[in-house]
């Protein structure tokens, strides 16, 4: 019911430009923001076999009060961020094995495969810069060569 009702709020129709809906019994906690991907099926469970807390848990800035997407990073409105000290952690200990196992593929690499890896991608020419020891300027020049930048 909570989506059949925002869901009439924010169907577009002329003359309408936004809507303001007003969650007063925390539904978008229970259920997840109306916009997220859900799996429908007409097979319903009876309601003694319903699971709760289904919805992943939502992210609320503690700057402006919005109400972010489970796995977001920053806020979408004001840009603070979201991560708790932990998640961070263990986000930096994951990129730093991935950036080492990608070093280590890209020395493996010649020239012509690892140019033909990187494309015009600005983030894999500067991981080819990084893993060959180019120098600042490289990537720039690469993409100007490329007809990129």
């Amino acid at each position: 019911m909570y989506l059949q009702q925002v869901g009439r709020a924010l169907r577009i129709s002329p003359g309408k430009d936004c809507a303001l809906v007003l969650d007063l019994v925390g539904n978008v906690g229970r259920h997840g923001l109306p916009d997220a991907d859900r799996e429908w099926s007409l097979e319903a469970k009876p309601r003694n076999q319903r699971e709760r807390g289904d919805a992943p848990r939502l992210r609320r800035c503690k700057q402006c009060g919005k109400i972010n997407r489970p796995h977001a990073i920053s806020c979408t409105s004001c840009g603070a961020a979201l991560v708790t000290p932990l998640e961070r952690r263990e986000i930096e200990a994951e990129l730093a094995r991935i950036d080492r196992e990608r070093i280590e593929q890209i020395k493996s690499m010649d020239y012509t495969d690892a140019m033909a890896w990187a494309g015009a991608s600005e983030e894999r020419l500067r991981q080819v810069a990084l893993a060959r020891n180019y120098k600042v300027g490289w990537v720039q020049y690469r993409l100007r060569e490329l007809g990129v930048a």
